[in-house]
């Protein structure tokens, strides 16, 4: 579990509605008293959900993401703008093991195409590529150098709900802290 994810299982257990920290879904079943609106932390998954419907001794459970929004009215995504706003940025050797990490997941996605996109600040890139013998990461690096200070680099496996991508905090000029992400985007490129 990176610093990040600590810290959001932090904020997310002061929470009024946090119920608890289990391994897995499954434990939750053998709990008697599940109300909607508990919040708990799977950490087999280092996700927070929060039930969202029950009825008899069935329960539906929603992971707690940046479109999700929490009782103090916010989204989560401004939740962990938050915490990220008070993280440091990384250090050098921590840079050096982002390097690895991102260098396995791009081999792991296979794409020649990536989308790096920053919503907040207006910002598209897109990187090709061209040979198997070219390491993308200080590419990367250099663009992300040019926008701010990295703060985290969260590489997300591809789940049935989610495709695979990169969450990157970045502090800038103007912005405590702003998520880009990076994404494979073969698909995203037409070529006529």
């Amino acid at each position: 579990m990176n610093d990040l994810t600590q810290v959001k299982k932090e904020q997310i257990k002061k929470l009024k509605s946090f119920a608890g920290e289990f391994p897995s879904r499954n434990s939750l079943r053998k709990l008697p008293n599940i109300t909607v609106g508990d919040i708990y932390w799977l950490t087999l998954e280092n996700q927070a959900y929060i039930v969202t419907s029950k009825e008899g001794t069935n329960f539906t459970l929603k992971a707690l993401d940046e479109h999700a929004s929490i009782s103090l009215g916010i989204s989560i995504y401004d939740f962990n703008k938050g915490i990220a706003s008070k993280q440091p940025i990384l250090t050098a050797e921590e840079l050096k093991t982002t390097e690895t990490v991102l260098k396995d997941w791009v081999t792991k996605t296979a794409n020649e195409n990536y989308l790096l996109y920053g919503r907040e600040i207006h910002s598209i890139s897109i990187f090709r590529v061209k040979h198997k013998d070219v390491v993308l990461y200080p590419t990367i690096y250099q663009t992300l150098s040019t926008i701010g200070d990295i703060i985290s680099i969260d590489c997300i496996e591809e789940t049935e709900k989610n495709p695979a991508n990169v969450e990157i905090w970045i502090r800038t000029d103007k912005e405590k802290a702003t998520l880009l992400y990076l994404i494979p985007y073969d698909n995203g490129i037409i070529i006529i």
